[in-house]
């Protein structure tokens, strides 16, 4: 009685212990891989050193400045004859990147009927959580991936060719906002962000960390209870009882992150004015990222749960007394 007394008695002290000490090793492993929260954010800056590029498509010269100091990158685009089109500017901060395009207001009749200041929001980066909880991980979300950017900048050059003073034909507004969204792309790498940093891209989010806690606290589950048998307080395949008992959870929990994606996908999707393209086309970013955390949290979930599944079956074996 006074063994199992002392095995309940370290068991209450030691797994508050493990439970922080999976939470705080979760977020240094967080950390080591995002260059701590570095890497996620300047991941979105697809260039390394200020320049000064001028490119010309048909009648129009692109002016481009790219500051690395700042994160952003400037597109002034005119007619040969050096008459402003508009001025594009994206950003990349601390909330992810962004764009706003403004317009001469020469080239609209109406300046209080035209957005002629146009702002949109290309990716979000926020905490899913509390800052001390999750310190390096962000929630990655793509409002504008290229393809709802790119028709976006071109439904907003198309109410501007609608405009008698721009002097911009239908066919011109859609060369010019093709270009802009391209010259956009590759200041930040919105179209090959996810195959540079497919590691990032499957563990950042809320269900993602949780998956890696439960990992993390049946590693350090089964070296302490390794410990408790070394010293025959307990039996040697407690250990792995014990960590197999969290393991089968980390299935469930990406299961879980899979409804959780597929019900913000929905509930977005409501919102949408489905018999307007433009707003089809330009909204559905954050449905995909959705659903992208949808199946991610279910692939790193099947993913741990196999690999820890194949070392609690070998460290079994390792352990059986030999007959």
């Amino acid at each position: 009685m006074k063994a199992k007394a002392r095995v309940v008695v370290l068991h209450v002290i030691f797994l508050p212990l493990l439970i922080v000490g999976s939470w705080f090793l979760t977020m240094m492993l967080y950390g080591v891989l995002t260059n701590f929260g570095e890497r996620t954010t300047l991941g979105f800056l697809a260039f390394t050193k200020p320049d000064h590029i001028r490119l010309t498509y048909r009648q129009f010269v692109f002016d481009v400045d790219r500051s690395v100091e700042f994160g952003a990158c400037r597109i002034e685009v005119m007619n040969a004859d050096s008459t402003p089109v508009w001025t594009v500017t994206s950003q990349l901060d601390g909330g992810g990147v962004s764009a706003r395009i403004r317009v001469s207001r020469s080239l609209v009749d109406d300046p209080d009927n035209f957005d002629r200041d146009h702002f949109i929001s290309i990716v979000s980066l926020g905490r899913p959580g509390p800052s001390w909880l999750f310190r390096y991980n962000r929630d990655i979300i793509f409002d504008r991936p290229i393809g709802p950017l790119r028709a976006e900048i071109k439904a907003y050059a198309a109410d501007l060719s609608n405009q008698k003073n721009s002097g911009l034909s239908r066919e011109d507004s859609k060369l010019v906002a093709a270009r802009t969204a391209e010259i956009i792309d590759s200041c930040h790498g919105i179209s090959t962000w996810a195959e540079k940093f497919p590691v990032i891209r499957m563990i950042s989010g809320p269900i993602q960390e949780m998956i890696l806690i439960l990992c993390m606290f049946s590693i350090l589950l089964i070296a302490f209870e390794t410990v408790l048998a070394t010293f025959r307080l307990t039996r040697g395949e407690t250990a792995i009882e014990s960590a197999e008992v969290f393991v089968d959870l980390v299935p469930y929990v990406g299961f879980f992150g899979t409804i959780y994606g597929m019900a913000g996908a929905l509930w977005y999707l409501g919102g949408i004015d489905l018999s307007d393209p433009i707003e089809k086309a330009t909204k559905i970013g954050p449905i995909t990222g959705n659903i992208s955390l949808a199946m991610e949290a279910s692939q790193l979930g099947i993913l741990f749960f196999l690999a820890a599944s194949l070392v609690l079956r070998a460290v079994r074996v390792a352990m059986r007394e030999p007959t």
